[in-house]
């Protein structure tokens, strides 16, 4: 019999986790499929394990496990929830990301019919309309910096080392038994396209499934997003050293520099700064996103250079 873990990590997500779960507990799933979710909880403070414990998996599904510890970051979370897993496909799940009926059928079927190691599969996410996405968060997926599934339209294959997105993917449990997710990335970012560079050098086939969808039910502020550019900035430092042989951190013109200067410590920052805050929930303005998000980026790459011995 086939098996499946579900591996999610979860921290301070009692809010969504039962539209999370829901929508996962009430999937079909194959014939013969055994089926099992796998939360690891990432230290959280609030009632994220409680509202486990009154969400308990149908009977047509093995006995959840729940593996907690303290907070570490996501690829901490990601793996000690992949030490306990023990099925032949592990589908890595976000806590705030919510499959739509058959997006679980889909992966298993996938997997079904491509049995090699080296192959396995993206699913498509677009924010939960519910949340009345902003101007701000739709430019993030739709020219922006985050998920870019507009890039693999029409495709059948995806290079890993750029869209392996751990919040929505499934592959092996054997693939990830010498390799797991890398704990060296504390804060946001890099943990899931490092695995996945590491993965594309040994061979690895990951396909796009677009007959498959997931809402991400995650509301970004103006702060949020800016918090996760610097985030993400500060870690590719990180990312860069080690893969050393590899230009992964873009070189910045003259101009550049003095512009992302202009934009992160004089008055017009202020202003533009405040002039966002004001109108990225009503308007959408792509240059005005673009010019704040990089000079965020590249404040986060200057903070990592100069904490770095």
């Amino acid at each position: 019999m086939p098996t499946c873990d579900i591996v999610i990590p979860a921290y301070n997500s009692a809010e969504v986790l039962p539209y999370t779960l829901k929508a996962l507990f009430n999937q079909p799933i194959p014939q013969n499929w055994a089926v099992r979710l796998i939360i690891s909880d990432d230290g959280s403070s609030d009632t994220t394990l409680a509202t486990l414990k009154q969400r308990p998996a149908p009977s047509s599904w093995l006995p959840t496990i729940t593996v907690t510890g303290p907070h570490t970051g996501v690829a901490g979370a990601r793996n000690r929830g992949l030490a306990v897993a023990r099925a032949d496909i592990v589908l890595l799940l976000g806590a705030d990301i919510i499959i739509t009926v058959g997006t679980l059928a889909a992966h298993l079927n996938f997997h079904a019919a491509h049995p090699h190691k080296l192959e396995g599969a993206l699913g498509m996410i677009k924010w939960d309309p519910r949340l009345s996405p902003t101007p701000f968060m739709e430019w993030m997926v739709h020219g922006g910096p985050q998920n870019n599934f507009d890039a693999l339209l029409g495709q059948t294959t995806a290079d890993p080392a750029r869209f392996f997105y751990g919040s929505h993917i499934s592959l092996k449990k054997s693939l990830l038994l010498a390799q797991p997710f890398p704990e060296a990335y504390c804060s946001y970012g890099w943990e899931d396209t490092d695995l996945g560079r590491h993965l594309a050098s040994r061979g690895f086939t990951l396909h796009v499934l677009h007959n498959t969808l997931a809402l991400h039910r995650h509301y970004y502020t103006v702060e949020d997003i800016r918090r996760r550019q610097y985030h993400v900035g500060r870690n590719l430092l990180v990312y860069q050293k080690r893969y050393p042989n590899t230009e992964l951190l873009p070189q910045q013109t003259i101009c550049q520099k003095i512009k992302y200067q202009i934009l992160t410590a004089t008055p017009l920052a202020i202003f533009l700064h405040w002039l966002l805050a004001r109108t990225a929930h009503a308007f959408s303005t792509p240059w005005l996103f673009s010019q704040i998000t990089r000079a965020d980026f590249w404040r986060g790459v200057q903070a990592s250079n100069r904490l770095s011995p």
